[in-house]
């Protein structure tokens, strides 16, 4: 059966017209001028935000500070103060109080001769080592070059007139080495009981130094004790 030529001519027009709106596409495509719709992204998750909780900060109140006021003497310094005052007046009672030098201790007893005047007594006796005259009176530290033992007794012997009769305690101290003695040597015109208290703590300090300075010779190579 044969099919009309106008019917292949009506089929031929259709294909025809396919083929243009498909390569009007696939142009429009290729240029721009129809867009294909992206696909819709998927909205991002909300990011999640930490929660901090409240912390409540108490409220502080400044207290002043309490000032004495001038002039005012607070409780505490009062007490204070007293117990320092007790404390000066224990002291006081044991090493008594420095003596300054009275007016009028001038010859024998002064500074200036002392010495002199011991080392042309004690001439082959013994050796003044140190005299320490800051305070009045004077304290002799000694050395006995002899064998006898007694030192003092000797030594006061040999005195002059002029420092015989002297006032002040003797400290003795003795070693394998010799015997020392820290003496002191007061004016009996200038002499009072505030000056006896201080100058019998004065005797006993020197020669409690005297003492540690020997042992300590003692125990070095040297064995001696230096000047």
């Amino acid at each position: 059966m044969s099919v009309p030529l106008s019917v292949w001519t009506g089929v031929v027009m259709y294909g025809r017209t396919l083929l243009l709106v498909a390569a009007g596409f696939l142009v429009g495509l290729a240029v721009g001028r129809i867009t294909v719709p992206a696909p819709e992204a998927a909205p991002a998750p909300a990011a999640s935000v930490a929660t901090v909780p409240s912390v409540s900060i108490p409220a502080v109140s400044a207290t002043p500070l309490r000032r004495p006021r001038p002039g005012v003497e607070t409780e505490d310094l009062a007490e204070c103060r007293r117990s320092a005052a007790m404390l000066a007046g224990q002291l006081q009672t044991y090493e008594g109080v420095p003596q300054v030098w009275p007016a009028g201790v001038e010859g024998a007893f002064g500074a200036a001769e002392l010495r002199s005047r011991l080392a042309v007594a004690w001439a082959g006796k013994a050796e003044v080592r140190e005299v320490d005259c800051d305070e009045y009176p004077c304290l002799v530290e000694l050395r006995l070059t002899t064998g006898d033992r007694s030192c003092c007794v000797q030594l006061d012997e040999a005195l002059p007139p002029e420092l015989a009769s002297r006032e002040g305690k003797s400290h003795i101290t003795g070693t394998d080495d010799g015997m020392y003695a820290v003496m002191a040597f007061g004016d009996p015109s200038r002499w009072s009981d505030d000056i006896d208290l201080r100058t019998s703590w004065r005797v006993d300090e020197a020669g409690a130094l005297l003492g540690e300075r020997l042992a300590d010779a003692s125990a070095s190579p040297e064995g001696s004790l230096g000047r």
